[in-house]
């Protein structure tokens, strides 16, 4: 296994699975392999996503190319951007893929809202998983209406601070 791995053949994994040292030893390898695999897995979406972000100067064909490929890549049935204006305080909803025009259109940037508010004040991105049904977060969505079952916000800064939010 180890040497078709080595070859390429990156879904190979080990079968022996004897309670003994060559059978812990299997496992870590198969442990390393999965890890290798995720790795390169990874390192080919960012590649293909700096490509994507790379290719265009015009802000609406860039958004708009780079929501749908971090969508394919997460498996986020919809995407926006929200871009903060300095002067008002507010951030717009700037480009969406995926859903109707029910979507909040904007936000105040300085009373941190819901999960937006997290990630504005740490600058980091957010990752709410398993909501619960009581709970749900309802889209409007082109062919009707989504429930989340997670959310995946997306904070782009600077050292002054965060300028842009992706939401899928």
């Amino acid at each position: 296994a180890v040497k078709r791995f080595h070859n390429g053949a990156f879904s190979i994994r080990s079968q022996y699975a004897f309670k003994n040292e060559f059978g812990e030893l299997s496992e870590s390898i198969n442990k390393l392999a999965d890890r290798i695999q995720v790795n390169m897995t990874l390192n080919q979406k960012t590649s293909e996503l700096s490509d994507i972000m790379l290719a265009d100067s015009v802000p609406a064909i860039f958004f708009n190319k780079t929501l749908t490929k971090l969508s394919l890549h997460t498996g986020a049935q919809m995407a926006a951007i929200y871009v903060l204006d300095k002067s008002e305080q507010i951030y717009n909803l700037y480009a969406s893929i995926g859903h109707d025009n029910f979507v909040k259109p904007s936000f105040n940037a300085l009373t941190h809202e819901g999960i937006f508010g997290t990630t504005i004040e740490s600058n980091k991105i957010q990752h709410i998983m398993a909501i619960p049904s009581e709970q749900s977060i309802d889209f409007q969505a082109v062919h009707g209406t989504i429930k989340a079952k997670e959310i995946l916000t997306i904070p782009i800064g600077s050292t002054e601070g965060t300028f842009a939010i992706i939401s899928l």
